[in-house]
């Protein structure tokens, strides 16, 4: 009789598979997103306001409110070339 084989003849794998790092059920998990405007954050910063103050006003953190502010000027740097 061969390994993987059993008394009934059927073949069986020997251990299922796994399927690490899939989310198999789509449920959303973790704290729900905020969505970050950024055309506000830039209105806000020529009115002369900081990161700190701009994060304030909108409910974000500072370092998502700097991180939308810097990817929006590079890509009106980039519109301008």
């Amino acid at each position: 009789m061969q390994p993987e084989e059993h008394e009934t003849g059927k073949e069986k794998p020997l251990h299922q598979p796994r399927l690490t790092g899939v989310r198999t059920n789509l449920k959303k998990r973790g704290r729900p997103r905020r969505d970050a405007l950024p055309d506000q954050i830039r209105q806000l910063r020529v009115q002369g306001l900081s990161f700190r103050a701009i994060a304030r006003v909108t409910g974000l953190g500072y370092g998502t409110v700097r991180r939308v502010y810097l990817a929006s000027e590079d890509a009106s740097a980039s519109a301008a070339d």
